[in-house]
């Protein structure tokens, strides 16, 4: 019987539009946000890790944010 582990989140942040850098199109991305945090005895706790991702529209290539474009939260 397992009393910790993670699990994973992902919340839609919504759409950009830019250049993808794999394809080189210019399309919508997706952006998400993802979190891992920490779980006892199932319910979660912590977050350990967050991430935001764009997602190409066109290819599907994904990217991180670079952080100097992240929302303040």
């Amino acid at each position: 019987m397992f009393i910790w582990g993670n699990k994973g989140y992902s919340d839609h942040l919504g759409y950009v539009i830019q250049t993808c850098p794999a394809c080189k199109q210019t399309s919508a991305f997706h952006v998400f946000q993802l979190k891992k945090k920490f779980t006892v005895y199932f319910v979660p706790t912590f977050s350990y890790s967050e991430r935001q991702l764009l997602e190409c529209g066109a290819c599907h290539a994904s990217f991180e944010v670079p952080k100097e474009l992240k929302g303040n939260s």
